[in-house]
């Protein structure tokens, strides 16, 4: 059989099996990805042995994972992103944070490398898009008020899992064990990224132009070509710069995105998408070993009740201090319950690094195991509801909903509809236009220093560099600069602490505020202090320990709000005493 007969008959091979997916897992009405991965283990060399064409397997897979990303893409909106509020970045990062840590953790455990462990970890922290929206649609929840949250949420992770895929892709060749330094990947990963934001920016230029010229003519068959012409660019693009080929996919997706044919290329390549996307799933089943499952069976199980509890646990917590209630916080933790399909991208891509760890079957199987734990609580959430609010009555728990409503001022703060932090925007942009200032002077300075900074005059008997001069007459001159923005960065301080305290500085209350300050300076300190120890105990990735700079900060604030305390109390004394 020739190779262009040999293409077309795996093609078709592949084209069936995914159709015996899709509808078993409509049959069981599950996610399709379910069906994907069970029908390619069942099929794959590792069982049946029905498909063994590893090229066509390869070309397939990365077609696929270039249209699952360009789908992805097709989603991101930038505006959207920005219009996502502090609110979903918050509760995004609280929620990558602590997946991640479980699956680092899990790794350490499980006797892996610390690079090894970074890498699960990575797999870890991200929530399943497509379950998600399959089952809130499946249990009509997605008029829920949490949702657009939600979505918020998944988009953000989206785009880091991007970035870490960008990262992974570019460390194949790094040996095992090690981090990449910065010159062999880093900046080469930066410069990359500076190159395809470049070519974003000219393209949706172009584009713009080109769909304002002929947006008349633009069928559907038109749209099809133009979106998969620029996608196969685009990744081509991607590898030759030494990206991962999805990257570009991506990218593509986002300039589509961003032009008014958006609605239209969405439902023209929405079928070819979902139908290659298929194909990588599909492929990535054939890499599952049946052995493996059943000789690691238990650990697989393990991992996959830790990734469920902790993603319910953080993503209920989140949404509850988010501004929602319980019931909608639980129903967010439970459809958050899933391993993304992203993880399997990851996996895929870092196989190389992980030469003796099957994490692609592992995954596999966590997909398949946490859709049906997610799916059987979103089923019984009413009854699961009703057993952990009898937990409300515990005295421990009563003083949740204070610390709600406090989280939630705070958020609001940032979010702009609180008065202090428009105030503080105001008193940055003014610090920032005094910093401009002095910063325009000190380069001229420097500039002047160097040229005539080894002149020295006579001055009342004294040899004095012209330097000092210079530098002595222009400080005056701009001391007035100076103490403004000084005063400046002290009122944008205040007006951080009244948005962290919840107390305006003029309150009289100041026995009450420092005896306040004092058991919560203790509480951080404490933190401040345990932090290095625990990273130590738990073998955490140095790279996090800048976390020990946010109860620094907790510290600093109290302190501040603390002298403001005093200096208040002080000067109402003064005032009556004389």
């Amino acid at each position: 059989m020739d190779l262009i007969n040999q293409f077309f008959f795996s093609f078709g091979i592949f084209s069936i099996f995914a159709l015996f997916g899709g509808l078993i897992s409509a049959r069981w009405r599950q996610p399709a990805i379910v069906g994907f991965l069970l029908v390619g283990a069942i099929v794959g060399p590792n069982m049946l042995g029905l498909i063994n064409d590893n090229e066509v397997i390869e070309l397939l897979a990365e077609f696929g994972a270039a249209l699952l990303l360009f789908s992805i893409g097709l989603e991101f909106s930038l505006s959207r992103l920005l219009g996502s509020s502090i609110r979903a970045m918050i509760v995004a990062s609280g929620i990558m944070f602590v997946l991640f840590i479980a699956g680092y953790e899990a790794g350490i455990f499980l006797g892996l490398g610390y690079f090894e462990s970074v890498i699960v970890g990575a797999c870890f922290s991200f929530s399943s898009t497509a379950v998600f929206v399959r089952n809130l649609n499946h249990h009509k929840l997605l008029d829920s008020p949490q949702v657009p949250l939600l979505i918020s949420v998944l988009v953000l992770e989206d785009i880091v899992a991007v970035t870490v895929l960008t990262i992974f892709s570019s460390i194949k060749n790094e040996s095992l064990g090690s981090l990449p330094s910065l010159n062999s990947v880093l900046l080469p990963i930066f410069f990359s990224l500076i190159i395809m934001g470049f070519v974003y920016l000219v393209l949706k230029r172009l584009l713009e132009g080109f769909v304002k010229v002929f947006s008349p003519y633009l069928t559907d068959e038109y749209v099809i070509l133009l979106a998969l012409g620029l996608t196969v660019l685009l990744s081509l693009l991607s590898a030759v710069i030494g990206l991962a080929p999805s990257i570009g996919a991506f990218i593509s997706g986002s300039i589509l995105a961003s032009l008014s044919i958006r609605n239209a290329v969405e439902k023209s390549m929405s079928p070819f998408s979902l139908a290659f996307s298929s194909y990588f799933f599909l492929s990535l089943g054939l890499l599952i070993s049946p052995a493996n499952f059943f000789a690691y069976f238990f650990p697989i199980l393990g991992l996959s009740i830790l990734f469920a509890a902790a993603a319910f646990t953080i993503t209920t917590i989140m949404v509850y201090f988010a501004g929602f209630n319980f019931k909608h916080a639980l129903v967010s933790g439970v459809s958050f319950a899933v391993i993304s399909e992203f993880s399997l991208l990851l996996a895929k891509e870092t196989a190389p690094l992980m030469p003796n760890f099957d994490l692609i079957s592992i995954l596999s199987v966590m997909i398949l195991i946490t859709t049906f734990i997610s799916s059987i609580l979103l089923a019984a959430r009413q009854g699961l509801f009703m057993y952990l609010t009898r937990f409300q009555s515990i005295r421990i728990f009563s003083a949740i909903p204070a610390m709600q409503k406090y989280v939630g001022d705070i958020i609001c703060e940032f979010e702009g509809r609180g008065q202090y932090m428009l105030q503080a925007r105001t008193i940055f942009v003014s610090s920032l236009q005094y910093t401009k200032n002095f910063v325009v002077l000190g380069a001229f300075l420097f500039v002047f220093l160097k040229i005539f900074g080894n002149i020295s005059v006579v001055l009342f008997g004294l040899y004095l560099h012209i330097s000092y001069i210079i530098l002595l007459i222009i400080s005056l001159l701009f001391l007035p600069t100076v103490v403004q923005i000084l005063m400046q960065f002290s009122l944008l301080a205040n007006a951080i602490v009244v948005v962290f305290t919840r107390t305006h500085p003029g309150d009289t209350t100041t026995g009450w505020r420092l005896l306040r300050n004092a058991v919560l300076f203790i509480f951080f300190l404490a933190c401040f202090l345990l932090l290095p120890p625990f990273f130590s105990i738990l073998k955490l990735p140095s790279e996090l320990s800048p976390i020990i700079f946010i109860p620094l900060f907790g510290m600093l604030v109290l302190l501040w709000d603390s002298a403001s305390a005093f200096i208040t109390k002080f000067s109402s004394i003064r005032k009556r005493h004389y």
